[in-house]
């Protein structure tokens, strides 16, 4: 199983290379900045319907987020 700590800062990271940041991820989502925050730091969970939101914004499979979360080198997020 993923865990969500490591799906939300797989999505910060992806988001930080593609020079978006939670401002814009909200304002194409409609997830708000403080969703997004608590995701991203591993505090709160997601669904799929809203992973697939920030995929589409992110212009990735969410397949590939969670392919990505799941690889046992990625770095845990520190926040």
């Amino acid at each position: 199983m993923i865990s969500q700590a490591l799906l939300g800062s797989t999505v910060r990271r992806y988001g930080e290379r593609k020079n978006i940041t939670q401002e814009q991820l909200s304002r194409e989502t409609g997830l708000t900045i403080n969703y997004l925050s608590l995701f991203e730091n591993g505090h709160r969970g997601i669904s799929i319907e809203n992973s697939n939101l920030i995929a589409r914004v992110l212009n990735v499979r969410a397949s590939r987020l969670y392919v990505l979360a799941d690889r046992p080198d990625a770095p845990q997020s520190s926040r």
